[in-house]
């Protein structure tokens, strides 16, 4: 009888890495401990990744993750990228110039293997806490993610860098990054979502790439998918958003007089609490934040008062505007490749900014109010039914105010019992935004104002 097997799922990522155990088939997302490796003795929380962060101290001691957060010094990051440098020396010289990514005499693939042997070690111990004795007569398979843009050779590089972190090559398995988002995104939306033939895009933006593919779901049960357009994708991850914000600071105060400590304290402020939740809807550009930059002098012309940096969210949106559309693009490309091969993409793409216009009508009687409510039914197929059936549903309804119209624009029509009405035709608009729709309303071509919206559960 074969011995039970355990798989362990290896996210090495640019910025953050974490880990994945399954053993039959249940399955276990570990997190890392605090006080185990990650944290100080003194910790006692969880969490699900840790940075991809390492510092060699001297003897050869190696710190990891958490461990690093608040040290200042050879702090080694972005290993990933540099495992393909080669195919991508701009954007790697540049996060190095802005000390986004920072390179050691020790070359990546062995840096790579030190960091994956802490990471595996970690998950080890995690693993035969949780198992016991029983631990010991398991099968150990690992799968490791891997960008689809990469070379075959940086690929490889992160076989020999798992091999450098005592794991038999026998026992390793690469599968590319949106291959793996594919499967968990397509079995996680299920069942209400997801039918026969329909053909998705998937975008992995991580750290440092930004991955994509396209899949036709050929059967939703089991899950069988079938390649439609090559994977593509950029360095265009989350590590460009540091790098633009380094570039900020560097444009905004003198780099002169912007220290390594303050600028990696300001850094730490930004990646931890501006740079995830971050929303481009207009509400945040009101909201302000104040960076830490200790040491500086205060310059109220760039709001900078007693060690902070006054940032709003107008100059942050500016930072990643460009991140952001070099993922449209290549977004955009997947769905084109898509539609060239005759396999449009579920939904399709709907351009951010650019407004839908509907059409509607109401009948009122002469004295009532104008103010009307309509009702917005989606379908989730890429082809609309002819008519209502279970797979449309209520999305919202909104409500139009045209009280400040005066009645005298309103059509007068008279019905069959000689009773007098308004007929009042109006335009509803649907400006798509980054992660939310704007509705307007309009009446013989002028606007007026936007329309609230309420949800349907």
């Amino acid at each position: 009888m074969a011995n039970p097997r355990i798989i362990i799922g290896l996210d090495f990522g640019t910025t953050y890495s974490g880990y994945l155990l399954v053993a039959g088939r249940r399955k276990s997302s570990v997190a890392h401990k605090r006080n185990a490796k990650d944290y100080s003795p003194s910790s006692t929380g969880t969490t699900p990744k840790v940075p991809s962060t390492m510092m060699i101290k001297c003897g050869g001691r190696v710190l990891w993750g958490y461990q690093t957060n608040y040290l200042v010094g050879d702090n080694i990051r972005g290993m990933k990228l540099l495992l393909d440098e080669p195919q991508n020396p701009e954007y790697v010289a540049s996060l190095i110039d802005a000390g986004i990514l920072k390179k050691s005499r020790i070359p990546a693939v062995t840096l790579t293997g030190m960091y994956l042997t802490e990471l595996v070690d970690h998950t080890k111990k995690i693993f035969q806490r949780r198992f016991g004795p029983a631990a010991e007569e398991m099968e150990m398979q690992y799968v490791l993610t891997v960008p689809a843009i990469w070379s075959d050779k940086a690929k490889d590089a992160t076989l020999q860098a798992a091999l450098k972190a005592k794991i038999p090559q026998k026992d390793i398995t690469l599968v590319s990054e949106p291959e793996a988002a594919a499967l968990y995104c397509l079995n996680a939306i299920q069942p209400n979502s997801i039918e026969n033939n329909d053909v998705v895009v998937v975008c992995d933006a991580g750290g440092g790439t930004v991955d994509l593919i396209s899949y036709c779901v050929t059967t939703v049960s089991p899950l069988c998918l079938e390649g439609v357009a090559e994977g593509t994708g950029d360095i265009c991850g989350s590590v460009m958003l540091d790098a633009g914000f380094k570039d900020f600071l560097s444009v905004l105060v003198d780099d002169k007089h912007l220290s390594g400590k303050s600028c990696e304290l300001a850094l730490t402020y930004w990646q931890d609490h501006i740079k995830p939740n971050f929303a481009s809807d207009p509400d945040f550009e009101e909201e302000t934040h104040f960076v830490p930059l200790p040491g500086l002098k205060d310059n109220r012309k760039i709001g900078l008062q007693d060690g902070f940096l006054q940032l709003d969210g107008a100059q942050i949106k500016n930072i990643f505007d460009p991140v952001v559309d070099r993922v449209k693009v290549q977004i955009i490309h997947q769905v084109n490749s898509a539609r060239a091969k005759k396999k449009p993409v579920k939904g399709d793409v709907i351009n951010e900014g650019e407004p839908i216009r509907i059409k509607f009508y109401q009948t009122r009687a002469i004295n009532a109010k104008a103010i009307f409510t309509s009702k917005l039914k989606i379908c989730l197929r890429s082809e609309a039914p002819e008519r209502r059936d279970n797979g449309v549903y209520q999305l919202c309804s909104l409500t139009s105010d045209l009280t400040r119209v005066s009645t005298h624009l309103f059509a007068r029509h008279t019905n069959s019992k000689g009773q007098a009405y308004y007929k009042v035709d109006y335009v509803l608009t649907m400006t798509p935004q980054s992660a939310s729709i704007k509705f307007e309303l309009e009446f013989n071509g002028r606007s007026y104002g936007e329309v609230q919206a309420t949800y349907f559960e």
